[in-house]
């Protein structure tokens, strides 16, 4: 039996909530593919009973820094590379996880593996994105890689991609056409394009992403586009059932630490 698996990777607290939504986003396209979600260490005690709670498998990689890149934000998909290590050693797809599905996308998994999203710079040349590509987890490819981004100043996970995926480019039946599978979204709604042909959006060119958006930015930016009304409701659907989780957090918090003055108390503590 075949087995389809979108993988990500959760590296920053701040995009937790964009990883929920892209996993709903999957069940209710009708999508036959999972979605892995690869936490790194430092943010796992906090984050994990979240994935558990929504049921998204999981797996805990070491969290790596580029070297000589000291931006925060940019540092923080040094990580990626940490696909190449799963034990699985079947075809899987990575994708970022400011992404979100409009419509299913399953084909992509029958596509050869080094598959990826081509985009042009409008000069003429073309190169490989690390945002959507599939992949088969090898470990020696892990180890290679991670000397890379360790050893190797200033190159990033788009540079690594684009290097080993670059050959492709020339290949038509190897390319994930952006305008399909990875359409721009900006802040103030200049790309999206609602009735486009577009199975999978992805917040790239903003810093804010929109689960990082007051209800009012939100209204303000895409209040308008359908698609966009989608994405506020699995959002708002998302932050309800995670609230719920936070509550029974604390209830049981709050009991243990009465149970525990209760135990102290009978033993004159």
């Amino acid at each position: 039996m075949e087995r389809y698996q979108f993988v990500t990777l959760l590296s920053s607290e701040n995009y937790l909530d964009g990883v929920l939504c892209l996993n709903d986003s999957l069940h209710k396209v009708g999508s036959c593919a999972q979605l892995k979600c690869l936490v790194t260490s430092d943010i796992s005690n906090v984050l994990i009973p979240f994935l558990k709670f929504f049921n998204i498998d999981y797996e805990i990689v070491e969290r790596l820094h580029y070297r000589g890149i000291d931006d925060k934000r940019l540092s923080n998909t040094a990580s990626k590379i940490a696909i190449y290590n799963m034990d699985e050693n079947f075809p899987m797809i990575y994708i970022d996880c400011d992404t979100y599905f409009l419509r299913c996308a399953d084909e992509l998994f029958s596509m050869p593996v080094g598959s990826a999203t081509i985009v042009s710079d409008g000069d003429g040349t073309y190169r490989a994105m690390s945002s959507l590509f599939s992949f088969v987890p090898y470990k020696k490819t892990y180890q290679l890689l991670k000397s890379m981004v360790q050893t190797v100043p200033g190159i990033m996970d788009g540079d690594i991609i684009m290097v080993t995926y670059n050959e492709n480019i020339q290949n038509k039946s190897m390319i994930m056409p952006y305008e399909k599978y990875n359409w721009p979204i900006d802040p103030d709604g200049k790309f999206l394009i609602d009735n486009k042909d577009v199975s999978i959006i992805h917040f790239i060119l903003s810093h804010t992403k929109p689960w990082q958006m007051s209800d009012e930015e939100f209204d303000r930016h895409w209040g308008k586009h359908e698609c966009m009304k989608q994405y506020k409701k699995c959002l708002d659907a998302v932050r309800e059932k995670k609230n719920k989780l936070k509550k029974l957090i604390e209830t049981s918090k709050l009991l243990i630490d009465q149970e525990i003055e209760n135990i102290n108390k009978s033993l004159g503590i």
